[in-house]
């Protein structure tokens, strides 16, 4: 058996010098081992082990490629939404062309402009889900290349062959498990550091789209609030019409003014209720504009920290003036150059 898997090495019974350590390979050892019994079991968990952190490699060796990619790709789709931004063509509601249009129409106008309008207002609210995400995702990042930095420092660096035995073993195994874990974490540094060099332009683009959703969301809104006073008005209207059109004493006279009175009620109560929405949601916006406004001047100031952290002359001023965001604190006056430094630059 061990002469057709291997011929060239195990006629001679010698180890073989310059193979590449691959997921065949792997699987040709794991398949040895379970095939002699019962391998011991430190023996077997160690292939298994150097076979997942290849798997690991090749994973994270796609998610650094899927970055770059994104990272050209993000300019391109920029630039698209920018363009559909400044082809919008909308011709704003005519209170005159509301007033002659029929109920059902107006209605179906109304429920349409509504789906719209939370379309838009939930494409943007999983923008702003993506941006803080994103946001909070930047120290994780650092946090993460640090431990795999620490780790590699005691990993020796990963060769380009490795040596195969005659048999499987712990002294075959644990330089390839070796090796693995440092090709596995190499990988993810590089799928990081991807990540972390395609986030201002991810983060543009994410804004654009932002920028796009609120649009589209303060002209549906301005249609919205036409539509419901022409309906609000029309609903007044049929109370007025039903007293002329029926005199007094006509029979089921006052029957019909009551259905029409609370039915004007109701309408009149749901476009109020959408008007408070709609005005909710604007002031909501506004917040997360603003909080979103303080996350980019911020993310701003870390850049500057990381950038100007060599620099004696400028660097311990701006990281003691992000420690002083990152607290939250009042303005301490040992502080104050550095923060009004920061000020500046933001």
């Amino acid at each position: 058996l061990c002469t057709l898997m291997y011929p060239p090495i195990h006629a001679s019974g010698q180890d073989s010098i310059g193979l590449t350590l691959t997921q065949t390979l792997l699987a040709e050892r794991i398949a040895r081992l379970e095939a002699a019994g019962e391998p011991p079991e430190d023996l077997l968990t160690a292939y298994i082990e150097t076979q997942d952190w290849l798997r690991e490699r090749d994973q994270q060796l796609a998610h650094f490629e899927s970055f770059r990619a994104a990272a050209q790709s993000a300019s391109e789709e920029e630039q698209r939404i920018r363009e559909r931004i400044n082809a919008i063509e909308h011709t704003p509601l005519e209170p005159e062309a509301l007033s002659g249009m029929p109920d059902e129409a107006l209605d179906s106008m109304i429920s349409q402009l509504q789906d719209d309008l939370a379309a838009w207002t939930e494409s943007r609210a999983a923008i702003d889900r993506r941006i803080g995400a994103q946001a909070s995702a930047g120290e994780t990042i650092l946090a993460r290349l640090k431990e795999i930095d620490e780790r590699l420092a005691l990993l020796p660096p990963a060769g380009d062959s490795v040596i195969l035995s005659v048999q499987p073993s712990l002294q075959e195994v644990t330089p390839w498990l070796q090796s693995a874990e440092y090709l596995a974490l190499n990988a993810e540094r590089q799928a990081l550091k991807a990540d972390q060099e395609s986030q201002p332009v991810r983060n543009s683009r994410r804004f654009v789209e932002r920028e796009e959703a609120s649009t589209w969301i303060s002209l549906l809104e301005a249609d919205l609030s036409l539509a419901l006073a022409a309906r609000e008005e029309r609903s007044d209207n049929t109370v007025e019409y039903l007293q002329s059109r029926f005199p007094q004493g006509t029979p089921g006279r006052q029957v019909l003014l009551d259905i029409a009175a609370r039915r004007a009620d109701a309408i009149n109560t749901r476009n109020l209720v959408t008007k408070e929405s709609a005005r909710a949601e604007s002031y909501r916006s506004n917040l997360q504009n603003a909080s979103l406004e303080l996350q980019r001047n911020y993310d701003s100031t870390v850049e500057i920290v990381n950038a100007g952290g060599d620099s004696s002359a400028f660097g311990p001023l701006l990281i003691s003036y992000q420690r002083q965001l990152d607290r939250g604190a009042q303005i301490d006056e040992s502080l104050q150059p550095a923060l009004s430094i920061g000020d500046l630059i933001v």
